[in-house]
């Protein structure tokens, strides 16, 4: 069998019969498996990224898909920012008017106005995601 660190990484079958061996034995077969699985740096420094027969993306293709991405991006923020704006108001300052039936219900006032809470808070986390996500790709 050898050592851990010659050869490929062992499966994960394999690793569990390894379970009984020492710890510096089974850390050495844990970390070949990250190398692998993350893309890490292999031991000759070289990146083990993409496979050799990987399609490339030339530099045109690539701008346009950029590009495309920031349009979509900018028009679910302009989107989000109006839905924020309509839950605002609908919101109210944290007091909209009860209905009939809430005014005999307050139970039901209470988690109207909570489940309004809850949108406008939705809508603002998702314009600070769209203006963090923007921001990179710029």
């Amino acid at each position: 069998m050898g050592r851990a660190g010659d050869g490929p990484p062992p499966s994960f079958d394999t690793l569990r019969r390894y379970a009984a061996t020492p710890r510096n034995v089974r850390l050495r077969v844990v970390r070949a498996r990250r190398v692998l699985v993350r893309g890490t740096p292999d031991r000759g420094g070289r990146q083990s990224g993409s496979p050799s027969g990987f399609p490339k993306v030339d530099t045109g293709t690539q701008k346009g898909r950029d590009d495309l991405r920031r349009k979509v991006l900018t028009e679910e923020l302009a989107t989000e920012e109006k839905l924020l704006a309509e839950a605002r108001a609908t919101y109210g300052s944290g007091a909209p008017p009860p209905t009939l039936e809430e005014q005999t219900v307050p139970q039901r006032y209470a988690e109207r106005v909570a489940k309004l809470r809850q949108a406008v808070v939705l809508h603002e986390k998702n314009i600070e995601a769209l203006k963090k996500e923007l921001a990179a790709t710029r």
